[in-house]
């Protein structure tokens, strides 16, 4: 639907998105936990003495996955994760933009709005979540989360602040553009629109997702990303920048199309229009 017909929320039609955005976001990221941490390892570096990946996106995703194979519970390390912070991470998302997509009636401006609202709760989740998955953290999530902040202090909670933003602010922008310009096109199929809207938007944040997560997971606290970028193309080439592209249209289409099949089919059982 666009932005133009939506009718103004009541707090209460607010806090109702909050709890649709919270159960679509638990529901999404648990069950596509295994996906996302294939991408993050593609665009970790890799161990010393680890078979360099192939440059094409999708034998580096199988690789990744022959990898991991042996050790199944290896696929969901950090999944904990997942229901300590994305409540509110997606809670705040889906409130914000629904707010914001009735006072702005632009669906760029909406997504901005959404990313800039969750991201307090959002970032912290990210990082965690990442050293788990590329095997930089143990323990319960409040133990390696109090030993980021005893290291590194807030900011190493908020590491990559600007560049999480730089990479999910478009992606947003684009993906609440696409999902509603094929729900105008296509007609209301949550689960389709969400999926091509989060492919199209996750491949072209693609690059900038690579340095986000080199950043974020990064031994060296004040690296710069500069030195990251250099680096990594040195030794690895510039395929390095997209070898994660595959990963992310995958995962993100599946998780926009899931996430928007729970959130709309949350928020039509709660009467929100």
């Amino acid at each position: 639907m666009a932005s133009s017909t939506k009718a103004q929320l009541s707090l209460i039609d607010v806090a109702k998105c909050f709890s649709s955005g919270a159960v679509a976001g638990v529901v999404c990221d648990s069950l596509l936990y295994p996906l996302d941490l294939c991408r993050a390892r593609l665009n970790a570096p890799r161990p010393r003495g680890a078979p360099t990946l192939p440059s094409d996106p999708l034998r580096a995703l199988l690789a990744i996955s022959r990898e991991l194979r042996p050790k199944p519970r290896a696929l969901y390390r950090g999944l904990l994760c997942v229901p300590f912070f994305a409540p509110a991470a997606y809670g705040l998302y889906f409130s914000a933009y629904e707010v914001a997509s009735r006072k702005t009636e632009s669906e760029l401006a909406a997504g901005l709005c959404a990313e800039a609202c969750a991201n307090p709760c959002y970032i912290p989740y990210d990082v965690v979540k990442q050293r788990y998955m590329v095997g930089r953290a143990r323990g319960t999530v409040v133990t390696a989360t109090r030993l980021i902040l005893r290291r590194d202090g807030l900011r190493g909670l908020y590491r990559g602040f600007l560049l999480t933003f730089a990479t999910y602010g478009p992606f947003s922008a684009i993906y609440f553009w696409s999902y509603d310009l094929f729900t105008r096109r296509m007609g209301q199929y949550p689960l389709i629109n969400g999926t091509l809207a989060g492919a199209v938007a996750g491949v072209a944040t693609q690059p900038v997702d690579w340095l986000k997560t080199r950043v974020q997971v990064s031994a060296d606290v004040g690296g710069s990303s500069s030195r990251i970028v250099f680096d990594a193309i040195r030794d690895e080439g510039v395929s390095a920048l997209f070898r994660g592209a595959a990963a992310r249209a995958f995962w993100l289409g599946a998780s926009c199309g899931i996430t928007m099949q729970v959130y709309e089919s949350a928020k039509a059982g709660l009467g929100v229009s």
